[in-house]
């Protein structure tokens, strides 16, 4: 099995990357993590680096039809650690509202945070981006900025004067 096999939406690969060679030892968060995909993808590259990845999800039942699965049957949070039981990734999962999460966290304390959230909800992402904005002393950073999703184009341009964008992806540095 390879991250490809997991269920989901993820084409940052050659932004993940650059995060792990810019951050070879560190902290990592994944806001939104659902089935694993690109959590796949980034634990098979720091299996051998001293880099810790929390994975922070409500991993609520949705998308059920999309998965094949009648409800039930099994829940997401069960999906994604058997995806990385599989892959031989070792992750600290944290089932949570990413709102309620950031309280875990100093100011300063994260080398990259990547929010990957339901894009058509503005609020969401701009008070995800407000909270978690102090926690981050590397990248922070973001899916979706692209025409499709106004709301994630408005909540990063609100929010910083300064940012980068590539391949529909936001970052700042800090």
């Amino acid at each position: 099995m390879t991250y490809e096999d997991i269920i989901g939406w993820f084409n940052s690969e050659s932004f993940y990357d650059k995060m792990v060679e810019r951050f070879p030892m560190g902290h990592f968060i994944e806001l939104g993590s659902w089935l694993g995909k690109s959590t796949g993808y980034l634990g098979v590259k720091i299996k051998d680096k001293n880099i810790i990845l929390d994975c922070i999800d409500n991993w609520k039942p949705k998308f059920y039809s999309d998965l094949g699965l009648d409800e039930g049957e099994m829940t997401p949070l069960e999906i994604f650690n058997s995806n990385m039981d599989k892959l031989g990734v070792k992750v600290n999962t944290i089932q949570s509202d990413v709102r309620d999460a950031v309280k875990l966290y100093k100011d300063n304390s994260i080398d990259f945070i990547m929010i990957d959230l339901v894009p058509e909800d503005y609020s969401l992402i701009k008070e995800v981006i407000d909270l978690w904005t102090p926690k981050v002393r590397g990248v922070l950073a973001g899916k979706d900025y692209i025409e499709k999703y106004p709301t994630v184009r408005k909540a990063v341009e609100e929010s910083f004067t300064d940012f980068n964008v590539k391949d529909g992806i936001w970052w700042v540095s800090q």
